[in-house]
């Protein structure tokens, strides 16, 4: 069946349709209502024979006074009454005078009498006999009055008043209801000839076991519903008591962190501060480096780097590789990265505007951000001491496509697609990442 039960909770019951167990435990779900555990049903037990015992002790007090009172009434009225058969009454003083040893022995059997040599549930079954006892009564009653005027009325009280009182097993309810229908029914018939009557008298027999059926049945399931409820929550409450040392641990670990958290904040906060007004000074300085490298372009002239020429203290120049139409290239000695790279550098004479600047600094960002093989890399973007924007890009030793081609002459259309596909791979990793060239060319 699993895990034992949680003491005090409800428990569902889980079994195969064919096992013993689950026949069980569904037949305690339709007679019961909720499936309690094994210690929850020693208290819904222990309460429920509390509460019968209670209320047994009311209704036997009262009830014993109606019966002395009706055994001398109708004792009286069989003798005086000359109009009504004597049989009548005298049936009702006897059913009455026998009722009051039956109810005295039965009531003190469940709240007064504590024998220690019973079986266990003796009490419970003295409970339903009880109730059962009252019925029988009831029905004696009732049979007796279709003499006179044909209503089922002590009977509906008995019936009614057992369930709403008293916390019945279902089970001992259903056959008590079942005992009370047929004792009624052969009563009935004996001593009702009439159809109609009989009728009259057995249709509301009916209806009543039914309503008494439900209502023990709802009132037993509400108790049981009541104690798996409360159980949960005393449980519940032990384990936050059990825990609260735990929980205050907890929660003062937690407002520590918080205040941690908070500092730390307050801190980034004036570190944030103190950044925000470093860039605004390095902007207001670059905006001024700027200025100064465009009036030093538009004074400069087009004269190339001369070999050992240093630029912005980080970069030596070795020799020119190449010439283009914004700029010169240089092999240089990058004392930061300390090996060889190239350096391309704005040329003076190439036209000094805004939208000149942005354009070179725009092509070393797409440089840097395309990774392919057949792409060189962006590895810094500076300004030299001169006002001469330049850019630092990985050097790739080889020789040039021209020489080939002079050397070597035209290539095989396999060399040239192979080639071809490497600068198409690199045009679509470009692609991927946003930019497009406009200047593709052999």
């Amino acid at each position: 069946m699993g895990a034992d039960p949680v003491p005090g909770d409800v428990t569902a019951a889980v079994a195969s349709p064919t096992s013993r167990s689950g026949v069980r435990a569904a037949y305690r779900r339709v007679v019961h209502g909720v499936t309690l555990a094994d210690d929850a049903e020693v208290v819904y037990e222990r309460e429920r024979m509390a509460l019968n015992r209670r209320n047994i002790r009311v209704v036997t007090l009262a009830t014993l006074a109606l019966h002395a009172i009706s055994v001398v009434v109708y004792a009286r009225q069989a003798a005086d009454w000359t109009d009504v058969p004597r049989s009548f009454h005298a049936t009702v003083a006897w059913v009455h005078l026998l009722a009051l040893p039956l109810v005295t022995t039965l009531a003190a059997l469940v709240s007064w009498v504590e024998p220690r040599r019973w079986p266990p549930g003796w009490r419970a079954w003295a409970t339903d006999l009880y109730a059962f006892a009252y019925l029988m009564i009831g029905a004696a009653l009732s049979i007796n009055a279709q003499r006179l005027n044909g209503n089922v009325n002590v009977y509906t009280i008995a019936s009614l008043a057992g369930a709403i009182a008293l916390r019945q097993r279902t089970t001992a309810v259903i056959l008590g209801q079942a005992a009370g229908v047929t004792a009624m029914v052969i009563g009935v018939l004996q001593v009702q000839h009439a159809t109609p009557l009989r009728m009259a008298a057995l249709a509301p027999v009916l209806a009543v076991a039914v309503l008494t059926i439900v209502l023990a049945r709802a009132s037993v399931a509400a108790m049981r519903a009541e104690i798996a409820a409360r159980l949960t929550i005393e449980r519940q409450r032990a384990e936050l008591a059990t825990n609260h040392d735990a929980l205050e641990r907890l929660n003062g670990d937690l407002e520590r962190r918080v205040q941690a958290q908070v500092a730390e904040i307050v801190a980034r906060a004036g570190e944030i501060d103190r950044l925000n007004h470093h860039l605004r000074t390095q902007v207001i300085d670059r905006s001024r480096q700027l200025a100064h490298a465009l009036k030093a372009l538009g004074k400069g002239e087009a004269l190339p780097l001369a070999p050992g020429v240093t630029l912005d203290g980080r970069v030596e120049i070795r020799e020119q590789i190449g010439v283009g139409a914004m700029g010169e290239v240089y092999r240089g000695a990058d004392r930061i990265l300390a090996r060889d790279v190239a350096v391309k550098v704005l040329r003076a004479d190439s036209g000094v505007s805004t939208d000149l600047w942005v354009r070179f600094a725009a092509e070393a960002e797409a440089a840097a951000a395309i990774h392919h093989p057949a792409v060189v890399p962006t590895l810094h973007v500076g300004i030299a001491d001169d006002g001469r924007l330049y850019q630092l890009q990985e050097l790739a030793d080889g020789v040039p496509l021209s020489r080939l081609l002079e050397d070597g002459g035209p290539w095989a259309p396999g060399a040239a697609a192979r080639v071809g596909a490497g600068l198409a791979e690199a045009l679509a990793a470009a692609h991927a990442a946003g930019i497009v060239h406009r200047d593709v060319k052999p």
